[in-house]
């Protein structure tokens, strides 16, 4: 697997914007080596939160929708079959795809409660996609634009692995919602992307079920490999 990062950096120099791996790694939150490694070919499946942060910086530095799916580069073959021969396509195997489970409601905000009545249908979805993603939640709203379009498929993570500036799913009063947690000296936010949505206050019943941990824009619903 080859990542574009590269071609994303000389993209922004070409428009007159510096960034450097460094710059990458600082919102990665990892070395400068890890950053050329993944360049390199020599980081084959870096974690998902590193690309998305990569992603989230070209994102805001060419004003336009940079997913983890356009930082790798798409296997393509560029032979000319000779005539009168048939063109050979690669086979997917099923063993490279993993079915997780796309889950509706989620009872009380308690993950625990889930049972098989609240997966309305089992994806599957590439194995280098998924990460540490436990399961799948449909984006519904604009309130997360530009970061997330409405209809978007989001693997989440469970656990309390977020941190300052995570995308986390919440379930805050008698909802499961999508914001950007932000971590303050005296309180604690969830903020929408899109400035026309109010800032929810975290309190002591606030539920932080996971966070995301990738974005898939191009899935189709009724796919399978």
């Amino acid at each position: 697997m080859r990542f574009l990062i590269d071609e994303f950096i000389l993209e922004c120099k070409r428009r007159g914007i510096k960034i450097t791996q460094k710059d990458l790694a600082d919102a990665a939150g990892v070395g400068q080596t890890a950053i050329h490694k993944i360049i390199r070919g020599e980081t084959q499946a870096p974690r998902p939160q590193i690309l998305l942060a990569i992603a989230d910086v070209f994102s805001e530095a060419l004003g336009e929708n940079v997913t983890i799916d356009r930082l790798i580069e798409k296997p393509s073959d560029t032979r000319k079959p000779d005539i009168g021969m048939d063109v050979v396509k690669p086979k997917i195997e099923p063993s490279d795809y993993v079915w997780l489970p796309l889950y509706g409601e989620i009872p009380c905000g308690d993950l625990s409660l889930v049972t098989e009545e609240h997966i309305r249908e089992q994806l599957p979805l590439p194995k280098w996609l998924i990460g540490p993603a436990q399961f799948a939640l449909r984006a519904r709203g604009d309130s997360m634009e530009p970061t997330i379009q409405d209809g978007d498929l989001l693997l989440v993570e469970k656990g309390d692995w977020w941190g300052n500036k995570d995308i986390v799913i919440a379930y805050v009063d008698g909802e499961v919602t999508c914001k950007r947690l932000q971590i303050n000296h005296n309180h604690t936010l969830l903020v929408p992307d899109n400035r026309d949505y109010k800032v929810i206050p975290v309190n002591d019943d606030t539920v932080i079920l996971g966070r995301v941990v990738g974005r898939y824009e191009a899935f189709i619903n009724g796919w399978k490999p």
